[in-house]
């Protein structure tokens, strides 16, 4: 373990040296056997996915769906993809700013399929109207 904790890692044991193959489905589990640092059962989790092709389309910005929480509200400002995002991806780079140009501070959630995110800035009405 390092300073940061477990870290669970994939090896590609096939002697093609590719991350992943094409028309292949692939599955990843992790078991409540498994611990965390700290000695607590991990939940159990399963995800399978299936490679097809790499997908070079840049995400067409003008195509998603914003949704406005109300003036002063702690409600979220909520996005709606044109298809889905790598979460990890949307995670690091989605980022809300305001008229000057700022970034907003807050908390960003990506759906778990990737075709949506929400972000409830840090404070209260600071998102003001949205065009």
């Amino acid at each position: 373990m390092g300073a940061r904790g477990p870290c669970f890692c994939l090896y590609n044991t096939s002697p093609q040296s590719v991350p992943a193959i094409l028309g292949h489905t692939y599955t990843i589990r992790f078991k409540n056997s498994w611990k965390t640092a700290d000695g607590r059962p991990l939940q159990p989790y399963e995800k399978k996915w299936y490679v097809t092709h790499r997908d070079a389309t840049k995400p067409q910005v003008d195509k998603w769906k914003v949704l406005a929480p109300p003036s002063n509200s702690k409600g979220a400002l909520s996005i709606e993809f044109e298809e889905p995002l790598d979460i990890v991806l949307a995670q690091e780079s989605l980022h809300i700013e305001n008229r000057a140009g700022a970034e907003i501070t807050g908390m960003r959630e990506i759906s778990d399929d990737g075709s949506k995110a929400e972000f409830t800035p840090s404070i209260l009405g600071f998102l003001g109207p949205i065009d």
